[in-house]
């Protein structure tokens, strides 16, 4: 399962770093969430569609994808865990397109994606709120109105849609009583109030000195999941402290658990709620992806060859809370088809995220990253 991993963290990266440079402010998403959505499309996908979507999603060194993508939603949908942890994935089509039974087989059999008939041509608008329903029931209410009003027309063919909800409670829990209105510094001139939270504790923890940066890991109960947080030392320029603090392709080096220490801390963290959504289309295009998104090129015909498909639109919204108790985190990705070693010095004793920081949650198993953010103003 290791070469899907780091294809899907170094497609990770890529995608945080447009985000990133394209949105000043937060940034929220799932990668977890759009790889097995875009990995669903690839299994339908021809020549240069297919080729440029390896590409993109580091698919190219990995032989067997698809059924690695099994393997990994089986381990993540693991119903002993004491996290919980729902993943599910779903075909609209509509009614009077034929798709290629091979197609259908494989989706069912790989990713669990069953195919639902809806009348797209003439009730665009009932199957909008159908799709939006399911989401809503599949993120516990987190994700509600994925497909915005006018997202589906009677043009639409097919949608994927691949949901996450994760709920953990921390492994070390927060006191409430400890939780404490303080400031956060935006930048080296503005802060705002924030409510921190504080718990004394020991951490897996490494000082990061390439990027004068630290990270420590906050496992939820069972260990099955770890939420990262990676800190800069402090604020060196005018905007947020992160630019130096560029995620790459240390990351998987940076967390395993040769290079944290476990570490006595005062842990200081802000309670932050997030709520994201983009349309990632233009992203995924500068990134190489154009193919699938071009009317007249654009090669489905692995998922049908009654007519021309194309991805119009990818649509991703996402969802996180953390508190004391632990973290709700929720996602949905939509994606529209219409026809056509470091040396360490003695570490930090107190690590207090007041400024701005980068999280990510992932399953320790699989090395799967499920969501990542930047917070600037939590």
């Amino acid at each position: 399962m290791e070469s899907l991993s780091e294809a899907n963290s170094q497609f990770f990266l890529d995608l945080f770093k447009n985000l990133s440079e394209a949105n000043r402010g937060d940034v929220f998403f799932s990668p977890f969430s759009i790889s097995p959505a875009l990995a669903m499309v690839y299994l339908g996908a021809r020549g240069d569609t297919a080729a440029q979507m390896e590409q993109v999603l580091h698919f190219i060194k990995t032989t067997s994808v698809h059924s690695e993508f099994s393997n990994q939603l089986s381990s993540i949908n693991n119903k002993d865990s004491t996290s919980t942890i729902h993943l599910a994935n779903h075909l609209f089509g509509e009614k009077t397109l034929l798709f290629g039974k091979d197609y259908l087989d494989e989706t069912r059999k790989l990713y669990h994606a069953e195919l639902e008939s809806v009348d797209f041509i003439t009730s665009s608008e009932s199957a909008r709120q159908n799709i939006n329903s399911w989401v809503e029931k599949q993120t516990e209410g987190k994700i509600v109105n994925l497909l915005s009003e006018g997202a589906i027309d009677p043009v639409t063919r097919l949608l994927l849609v691949s949901a996450i909800y994760f709920k953990g409670d921390w492994q070390k829990k927060f006191r409430m009583d400890k939780t404490k209105e303080e400031q956060f510094r935006l930048n080296k001139k503005d802060t705002k109030n924030v409510m921190m939270m504080y718990k004394s504790a020991q951490f897996n923890y490494a000082l990061l000195p390439d990027v004068n940066a630290q990270i420590i890991e906050l496992p939820y109960a069972g260990e099955d999941f770890s939420m990262f947080v990676l800190l800069p030392k402090d604020i060196e320029n005018e905007s947020t402290g992160l630019e130096k603090v560029r995620i790459h392709y240390a990351l998987i080096h940076w967390t395993s658990k040769e290079n944290l220490h476990y570490t006595k801390m005062n842990l200081y963290l802000p309670r932050f709620k997030m709520e994201e959504t983009y349309n990632l289309k233009i992203y995924l295009s500068i990134m190489g992806m154009t193919d699938v998104f071009n009317t007249s090129i654009c090669d489905l015909s692995g998922i049908s060859s009654a007519e021309g498909l194309y991805v119009s639109e990818v649509i991703h919204k996402a969802f996180v809370d953390a508190n004391e108790e632990g973290t709700v985190a929720a996602v949905a990705t939509g994606l529209i088809m219409k026809p056509t070693p470091h040396v360490f010095p003695k570490v930090f004793k107190v690590f207090k995220a007041d400024h701005p920081f980068i999280f990510f949650i992932r399953h320790n198993k699989s090395n799967s990253i499920l969501y990542s953010a930047r917070v600037c103003s939590p």
